[in-house]
């Protein structure tokens, strides 16, 4: 239909994927990726929460820490992260990031 051949229609597929169009087409739009260095504070979650309307997720996979001002309230506005990068909490708060966390592929440290 396309006029392409199957060997064009599989490059295509493979440099989308590798250029990392196809997942930011099919990304929740209430996902923070992260893929660089990114300190995130309380204030930070609470406008991106207060911005979104809703709990959203954060795929790390990158170098994410989170302040030392974190707290419950401010985990509450996030539903789930998933990292498969490296993760700096506080002391306080690291039992509550694991279930956030679930599954960890990455490192996670506390600080």
């Amino acid at each position: 239909e396309q006029g392409k051949t199957v060997g064009d229609l599989m490059n295509d597929t493979m440099r989308q994927t590798i250029e990392g169009e196809e997942e930011n087409e099919n990304l929740d739009p209430h996902t923070l990726l992260i893929g660089g260095s990114v300190h995130l504070s309380r204030d930070d979650i609470l406008g991106v929460y207060k911005e979104v309307g809703k709990e959203f997720s954060i795929e790390n996979t990158g170098h994410l820490t989170l302040d030392q001002d974190i707290d419950r309230e401010a985990l509450q506005c996030i539903e789930k992260i998933k990292n498969t990068g490296s993760l700096y909490v506080p002391k306080s708060v690291h039992y509550l990031i694991l279930l956030k966390v679930g599954q960890i592929y990455g490192t996670i440290e506390k600080y």
